[in-house]
């Protein structure tokens, strides 16, 4: 008897503790000079918010620094070679990609190496990136640039007044960059659809991606190739003042800066009336993209 009842107690405390933990969330704090950013990390993505749960509520991260910073683009960090973990530096978890989780401005991806040696596109077990980026047009996001590219070079030269085109072109290439002269071309593809009467444009572009890149902006071509598994849902302005930190080789910042990152668990009701996050039934958590874009706004006035 007395045996059933501790069974029953056991059993009643595991209930408990499951219906706790579901009606629970972890709130991610990243303490940087520049002020704070909070986080919400995805269950789409289990594999990748346990382990980083794991290492950040166990202090690990504490200490290492933001080593690559890159502006408009990204900033990096969670080295744990840096401080005398190598073993777990090493270690990588599979990839988890959503098609609804993408490389806006805030999200939290998983660095990697390269497809040469990791053609599964396997996570690094400890480190992670936070974009930054910039507002793309949805021309550029939904571009077939390979039929765009064969226009150009195979019927563009054809057209009476190209020569002209060509020259500014050129110009603009050597004088102001590769992200210029992309710009011009993209401007071109208008032209030459209603010219040649063709499609120079992809179909199926994700339109949530597409209002989000044209609005708070991101790292497009990172997408379905970095598992995301976490937002930045306040604080998007550190992460602008975080990217244009000064730096050197291997775009590593010339002064030390410092991660500390602490989780706080919190009831998803209060998460939601917070930052407004929104849950699904199954628990899931949705970051709209206007709770982001009026943390951007607000930041910058």
């Amino acid at each position: 008897m007395r045996f059933r009842l501790l069974f029953l107690f056991v059993l009643l405390m595991v209930i408990g503790l499951q219906a706790c933990n579901k009606n629970n969330d972890s709130l991610i704090t990243f303490h940087t000079p520049f002020g704070e950013m909070k986080a919400i990390l995805y269950d789409q993505t289990p594999g990748h918010k346990a382990n980083f749960l794991k290492l950040a509520a166990s202090g690990a991260y504490d200490s290492t620094t933001w080593h690559r910073v890159i502006n408009d683009f990204m900033v990096q960090g969670g080295d744990l070679a840096e401080v005398g973990m190598p073993g777990k530096a090493n270690k990588t978890i599979p990839a988890e990609f959503r098609q609804e989780l993408f490389h806006q401005k805030g999200a939290i991806a998983a660095a990697r190496k390269g497809d040469n040696v990791n053609p599964k596109k396997a996570s690094s077990a400890c480190q992670f990136y936070i974009v930054d980026g910039k507002r793309v047009s949805k021309t550029e996001l939904v571009a077939n640039m390979n039929a765009v590219n064969h226009y150009l070079t195979k019927y563009m030269p054809e057209v009476p007044g190209y020569d002209s085109v060509l020259y500014k072109l050129n110009d603009i290439y050597h004088q102001d960059g590769l992200e210029a002269y992309n710009d011009e071309i993209f401007k071109l593809i208008p032209v030459m659809e209603d010219r040649f009467d063709v499609k120079l444009t992809k179909a199926g572009y994700p339109e949530a991606r597409v209002k989000a890149y044209e609005t708070i902006g991101g790292v497009y071509h990172l997408d379905d190739e970095y598992t995301v598994f976490g937002q930045i849902v306040e604080g998007l302005d550190v992460i602008d003042q975080l990217a244009a930190v000064e730096t050197g080789a291997g775009d590593k910042p010339r002064k030390p800066v410092y991660i500390k990152i602490t989780v706080e668990e919190m009831s998803k009701k209060k998460l939601s009336k917070t930052f407004g996050l929104q849950y699904t039934e199954e628990g899931t958590v949705n970051v709209p993209l206007e709770v982001i874009k009026a943390d951007y706004s607000k930041a910058k006035k």
